[in-house]
């Protein structure tokens, strides 16, 4: 079974592929355990109506995943977006599925009105022991995860609505070979919020995209803004904090942490910068996890509703073999998660 705790960002650069779980727009995702461009776990599963399906292998085309009790008040807006981006006509020569996993609790069969017609090919798994959702480590509900035939996840998000349709639409469309990664980096550019004319403000619109972009694999494309937004603005905090997460993506903690150093000279109150280099005390392990102890308990004195810090912590916990706290604090992360329905992190 997958651990508990989250994926501390390695993503390297990957074309065409797609997944929707839950996604944050500066750090990874906290309350889903797959990542972008991991393979979905060896799971197999039979339908209600008796068809088997294998996650690692979900087929040819797009595949989305709904996690969903089918009561939740989000479910009709969810499925309609779904219903909108995978009836696309650009991907109507390309096979499209729906997998609904129904929540513990949910009555074999039952469909929500809401759920049908969104294709053709609808699936529905009935997660009567909550297996599913543990594996996967869905906490907020209704979760979708959009894959490519491969089965590798590709981009992620959880209680979405009409703000997301950009975003997933280009996923889906990336995911199917429709577009490439230049187009898809244009259509998120486009979708964006304007940047005004002052140069902090584009600089803190390009990192926002940098981040985005990054967490879809584009670390170069990423890379790029960031650098362009320094130049804008070469104090400004979420490009700095930008810089270090494509660093944490890429496995390169000597650069991550001269980063959200940097930030936090800047700003010796940021959350971000503090968690940031809590991360890279975690990857660095040993005699660092102590450190990353004292600046996660620092984030959450300042913000105990802070999900992400006791992710973190619960992640040095883990280093330390002390699985006990380590549970705990997970425990707490998935709580605060359950409780806000936010899909951002700090």
């Amino acid at each position: 079974m997958r651990c508990p705790a989250m994926k501390s960002a390695s993503r390297k650069a990957r074309t065409a592929l797609l997944a929707l779980c839950l996604v944050c727009s500066g750090s990874p995702a906290l309350a889903v355990h797959v990542a972008i461009g991991d393979r979905l776990p060896a799971i197999t599963a039979t339908a209600v109506d008796g068809r088997v399906f294998e996650f690692a292998s979900p087929g040819e085309g797009v595949t989305a995943i709904l996690f969903d009790r089918g009561s939740s008040p989000r479910t009709p807006d969810v499925s309609d977006l779904l219903r909108a981006v995978l009836g696309d006509e650009r991907l109507r020569e390309k096979p499209t599925r729906l997998v609904w996993v129904a929540a513990k609790g949910s009555e074999p069969g039952m469909i929500p009105a809401s759920v049908r017609g969104v294709t053709r090919d609808l699936l529905v798994i009935n997660d009567g022991d909550g297996e599913l959702f543990e594996r996967f480590g869905v906490v907020v509900q209704p979760t979708v995860v959009i894959c490519d035939s491969a089965g590798r996840v590709g981009y992620a998000a959880a209680a979405l609505g009409l703000r997301n349709r950009i975003e997933i639409e280009s996923a889906a469309l990336l995911a199917a070979g429709v577009i490439d990664e230049a187009e898809f980096g244009r259509r998120l550019s486009e979708g964006a919020a304007p940047a005004e004319s002052e140069e902090v403000d584009r600089a803190t619109s390009l990192a926002r995209l940098a981040v985005r972009i990054a967490d879809h694999g584009m670390i170069e494309g990423a890379t790029r803004r960031l650098r362009e937004a320094l130049e804008l603005d070469p104090v400004n905090e979420e490009a700095l904090a930008g810089m270090g997460h494509v660093a944490l993506l890429t496995k390169n903690t000597d650069e991550a942490e001269r980063w959200y150093t940097a930030l936090l000279a800047r700003n010796a109150g940021s959350n971000a910068g503090a968690l940031g280099l809590a991360r890279v005390r975690v990857m660095q392990g040993d005699e660092r996890i102590d450190e990353a102890i004292g600046l996660c308990r620092t984030v959450i004195e300042r913000d105990p509703q802070s999900a992400e810090a006791y992710d973190v912590l619960g992640q040095a916990h883990q280093q330390q073999g002390n699985d006990e706290e380590a549970t705990k604090c997970f425990h707490r992360r998935d709580e605060l998660l359950a409780a806000s329905g936010d899909q951002h992190n700090p």
